[in-house]
């Protein structure tokens, strides 16, 4: 089990809209998920979800976060204003409502016995909070980096965003206690970019070491990308490397109680202080590969992921052509050559790939 692996569980006395800068407004209109256009994919970096907030997507610099009241309930049309006496109900009216009341009457037993007593027919495709992710969805993942990884190679900037290098002459990022280098991850549920970036961490990741038990969930569902599947990290990945510690904080929940996104999780110390440190503890996502390399913006649009579960994501990674398998493994290529400079390039037949390489030199490294 590596030496850090998440933030400290519920409980913090932090609100989610308490952060200075952070603002909640009204839920974008429309009713729509954002397409992943070229014009979209290629203006990814803009967005960014703020700390304890909405995220503001791509293409959407107006996009607010959940609001507090700010949607519309169902029609409650009103009485029109009277204009003289109210007259009674004429012999014929009286008689047809009747038979009005008897047809309701009528179809509202059916639909009881239809649907089963008193129970909604309406079904929800919301996932709860959070479930298991199923293994084999872990598995494959984890294990479908190397047969497309070179074929996928380094992504165009206009679909993927390198990471950035940290400035220089910090020392190798370490959990207390630990030997290993670290890397630190900042995140939040309801964030859809942070849903995307999961993808390409767990893959990544997982060629250092393995996940074992992971849920999962969906981002906000009244954010930018709503419901965009994904894995969650809480309250504790399991993950086991020779090679690194996983150091994971998901800050809030996807779910509004009272206009705000509840707290989750608190960073550690040594973990806020990097994100204090690089980022300001401004948004999310926030990676800290080894104090070498960061992530501070989306890696790249999770509109590619729009109205896929997570064992059609998985399914797609098969395929080196799809644009899916194209922005999570191009992302892991990136955070994979950034682990391996941290690593010695260990283990050497993941850090020997010539993606790697390629990835290292767009990003500076080498």
């Amino acid at each position: 089990m590596s030496a850090a692996k998440s933030g400290s569980g519920s409980g913090s006395n932090r609100r989610p809209d308490q952060h200075s800068g952070s603002r909640v407004g009204a839920p974008p209109q429309g009713g729509g998920r954002p397409s992943s256009s070229a014009g979209d994919r290629g203006a990814r970096a803009n967005g960014r979800s703020p700390v304890r907030s909405g995220g503001r997507g791509p293409n959407q610099p107006g996009g607010r976060g959940p609001g507090r009241g700010g949607g519309r309930g169902p029609s409650q049309p009103g009485r029109l204003p009277g204009r003289g006496p109210r007259r009674g109900p004429e012999l014929s009216t009286i008689a047809l409502g009747a038979v009005g009341v008897v047809v309701v009457a009528v179809v509202v037993i059916v639909a009881v016995v239809v649907t089963g007593g008193g129970k909604s027919s309406t079904t929800s495709t919301a996932l709860p909070l959070r479930q298991p992710m199923p293994q084999s969805i872990t598995d494959a993942v984890q294990s479908g980096w190397a047969p497309v990884a070179n074929t996928v190679g380094v992504p165009p900037s206009s679909a993927v965003a390198a990471p950035t290098l940290a400035p220089p002459g910090a020392p190798l990022l370490k959990a207390p206690g630990s030997s290993k280098p670290a890397v630190a991850a900042v995140l939040a549920e309801f964030c859809p970019y942070c849903a995307a970036e999961r993808w390409a961490l767990v893959m990544a990741l997982g060629q250092f070491g393995h996940f074992g038990h992971l849920n999962q969930t969906t981002s906000g569902a009244t954010d930018v990308y709503p419901d965009t599947a994904t894995f969650s990290f809480y309250p504790s990945p399991s993950y086991t490397s020779r090679y690194v510690d996983f150091s994971t904080t998901e800050n809030t929940t996807n779910r509004i109680v009272n206009g705000s996104y509840q707290p989750l999780q608190t960073p550690p110390k040594w973990v806020a202080a990097v994100w204090q440190r690089y980022d300001n503890s401004s948004g999310y996502p926030f990676l800290d590969i080894g104090n070498r390399v960061l992530v501070k913006s989306p890696s790249y649009s999770p509109g590619v992921l729009a109205g896929l579960t997570v064992q059609q994501i998985a399914a797609k990674l098969k395929n080196p052509n799809d644009t899916v398998t194209k922005d999570i493994v191009g992302s892991a290529n990136y955070l994979v050559a950034s682990i391996c400079s941290i690593t010695h390039d260990q283990p050497s037949n993941v850090c020997s790939q010539p993606v790697v390489a390629k990835a290292a030199k767009a990003m500076g490294l080498k």
